[in-house]
Order: C-alpha cells, then sequence, then structure tokens
C-alpha cells in the first residue's frame, strides 16, 4: 500500500478513500498478537520524524504527509482488509513534477 501511494503521488494523485472489501480471517487471528506492535512502532517512528523535522521550512507539510501514513499503518480497518480498493484522485500533471532532482544526491565520484 505505501509503494502505490507513493507512485501515486510522484504520477500526481492524492489518496481519498480506501474501501473495505473483505475480512482476512488470517489477519484476524493474528490480530491481537501483532496490533500493539504495529502501533508502537508505527508512533514512535512519526514522534521521532516530527522530532528531526522540529525546524524544516516544509515541516507542516511533510509531517501531514507522515500522519496520513500514521493512520494508514494503524487502521483496524485496512489491517483486517483482505483486498485494498483505493480512490485517487488527480491534483496535477506529472510534467509538474522534477523527476531528475540532481540536488538529492551525489554522483559516486564525489562521495569519496
Amino acid at each position: 500500500l505505501q509503494k502505490l501511494r507513493t507512485l501515486a503521488t510522484l504520477s500526481g494523485f492524492e489518496l481519498i478513500d480506501s474501501r473495505f472489501m473483505r475480512l482476512s480471517k488470517g489477519s484476524l487471528f493474528l490480530f491481537p498478537f501483532f496490533y500493539p506492535f504495529i502501533l508502537l512502532s508505527s508512533y514512535t517512528r512519526f514522534l521521532n520524524k516530527k522530532i528531526k523535522l522540529r525546524k524544516h521550512p516544509q515541516r507542516d507539510i511533510i509531517l501531514s504527509i507522515y500522519l496520513q501514513q500514521l493512520r494508514l499503518n494503524i487502521s483496524i480497518k485496512e489491517l483486517l482488509n483482505k483486498h485494498t480498493f483505493l480512490i485517487l484522485r488527480k491534483i496535477c500533471n506529472s510534467e509538474d513534477f522534477s523527476h531528475n532532482n540532481n540536488e538529492n544526491y551525489k554522483p559516486f565520484g564525489k562521495i569519496m
């Protein structure tokens, strides 16, 4: 789900809704054992990111994306769902995004 959401965002879509299709019996059986770990891990990662982004100029935008991901990660409906059906909305064209972002990485020769 996270990869699909990332690809959709890069293509200019935003996630509107995720529909429940069918209950997974295996997930329902494992849910009481693993949900506390999923909850603790997700909240810990979110709080760490919140602390790291304390002085970032686009902190609010980035935290809203992380909060949306946190809600998906801890959603009981999503964890017990057998199939995922996403509803996406086109917010802008893919030409508006810069897919060749050279300032975020360095060539291998310049690192060493």
